[in-house]
């Protein structure tokens, strides 16, 4: 993931609507440490700090089926704020040499700071399934370090330089199965003063196409009651039925045209008890 992020940088101080000196510049990720010293105009992105963004930090498991139907937890994605430190790197001239990497400095530090978040089109490898755009704040600083310090550790002499971070989402890959489906649900209520219990049934079901894929958008009705619902995206619906009883459901696909009318029984007989079909 992290050489990902190289590569999108990389790509952005090159592209084509980017600032003359910018988009020339050579791109480097090395240490600047005493003995780097590039030959041609560069600039220098050196990561040197990952930490946990916890203020981004989701603590609600995310539940949803696999390709088998069955229900799997897994933990949110976590944030990830890599920071480089980026420095403009002339030839060794003197002065002339300053100048001309803090000219560098300020253009890369305008044309960075125009992304709010890193352009999908640069996502690709373990980037190109990010759950979030992944955010850029550029000269954040959080005084946690001083930059004296920082160049004294490289061994190098200082030379200004401003903080780029950017949030990436990294999931752990870690799920739990669960079980399949929850297709129905028998909910008694009993107030002190009712001679016996309320009985209601929340049905769910997929319904599916005569390929076998989901159908969203179809409606589920059901005949004798002014009863309908539609389904997800995924093909899932949901119903409340007013009673243990025999029921006739019908599907419609998003065009209008019906499936076959199914005889269902609440509570069920079977875990795909309400699956239904559409033309």
């Amino acid at each position: 993931m992290l050489k990902d992020l190289d590569d999108a940088l990389e790509k952005l101080l090159g592209d084509a609507a980017a600032p003359q000196p910018v988009h020339d510049a050579e791109v480097s990720f090395v240490a600047p440490d005493r003995a780097y010293a590039p030959g041609k105009p560069t600039l220098n992105l050196f990561l040197h700090e990952l930490r946990e963004n916890l203020k981004l930090r989701d603590p609600e498991p995310i539940v949803e089926p696999d390709a088998a139907g069955l229900l799997v937890r897994r933990p949110p994605p976590l944030r990830l704020d890599c920071e480089y430190l980026v420095t403009a790197w002339d030839k060794p001239d003197g002065e002339t040499a300053v100048r001309g990497s803090h000219s560098l400095l300020g253009l890369a530090y305008k044309w960075l700071s125009r992304f709010p978040t890193l352009p999908n089109a640069l996502l690709t490898g373990a980037l190109a399934s990010q759950a979030y755009p992944p955010p850029i704040v550029t000269a954040r600083t959080d005084g946690r370090q001083a930059m004296g310090e920082f160049w004294s550790a490289l061994g190098a002499t200082p030379r200004p330089g401003f903080a780029l971070v950017v949030t990436v989402a990294v999931d752990p890959d870690l799920q739990v199965v669960i079980g399949p489906p929850v297709t129905a649900r028998d909910l008694q209520i009993k107030d002190l003063r009712m001679p016996a219990f309320e009985r209601l049934f929340q049905i769910a079901g997929v319904v599916r196409d005569a390929a076998g894929a989901a159908a969203p958008g179809a409606q589920v009705s059901v005949a004798g009651f002014a009863l309908t619902a539609a389904t997800d995206a995924d093909g899932r619906y949901r119903l409340e039925l007013p009673a243990a009883a025999t029921y006739r459901l019908t599907a419609t696909n998003a065009a209008g045209a019906a499936g076959p009318q199914k005889q269902v029984q609440a509570p069920p007989t079977a875990a795909d008890h309400y699956d239904l079909s559409v033309p």
